[in-house]
């Protein structure tokens, strides 16, 4: 009898496999660790690139000194600042790899102008903290059973609470990553 280990049974569910593709082998990559292995690929910083200089700045070279040398504005989009801000950036830049925590301060930057050009009013604080936790559940501290996305919403939401922010506000940023990846969330 095979045993069939809890994450492919859901693979098997979630992706309706046919049973004669075997998911069980030892070589089988579950969603999580494409993302992480497409994401060191393809986000990570390039050398002689222009935005090489951005991604020195906002990292330091070193991660412990990154909060000294972090910019006010970016592309003339203005990172916000509030404690709230300052602590997710702090969580996101402390769990997450460097091309991680720059996915994730570019998909900020890149949302900001997206919604300016297309003249949107948008809270730029919900913006801004659904951006930068937008992927915990890749990270090694908050992975778990649960499709990754499900896991980073609740690792934010659960961040968020504890540090003040209102229910209504928190539950937003929840939406916002549990639904980063599904068609449903350009609507």
């Amino acid at each position: 009898m095979v045993l069939i280990r809890k994450r492919h049974l859901a693979m098997l569910i979630r992706y309706k496999l046919s049973p004669s593709i075997s998911p069980i082998e030892e070589h089988c990559m579950t969603r999580r660790e494409l993302m992480c292995g497409v994401g060191a690929i393809t986000m990570g910083p390039i050398p002689g690139h222009p935005a090489r200089a951005l991604i020195d700045t906002l990292t330091g070279g070193n991660q412990n000194d990154a909060a000294s040398s972090w910019p006010s504005v970016v592309a003339s989009v203005r990172l916000v600042d509030s404690k709230i801000a300052r602590e997710a950036t702090e969580l996101s830049r402390t769990v997450s790899t460097p091309c991680m925590f720059n996915h994730c301060v570019r998909t900020f930057l890149w949302g900001s102008l997206t919604g300016r050009a297309l003249r949107k009013r948008f809270d730029e604080e919900l913006l801004y903290l659904g951006c930068i936790l937008h992927d915990l559940g890749l990270t090694d501290r908050y992975q778990g059973d649960s499709p990754f996305e499900i896991q980073g919403a609740e690792a934010a939401g659960r961040f968020l609470r504890e540090n003040g922010l209102s229910e209504s506000r928190t539950e937003i940023v929840w939406d916002g990553i549990a639904m980063h990846t599904l068609a449903i969330s350009e609507f």
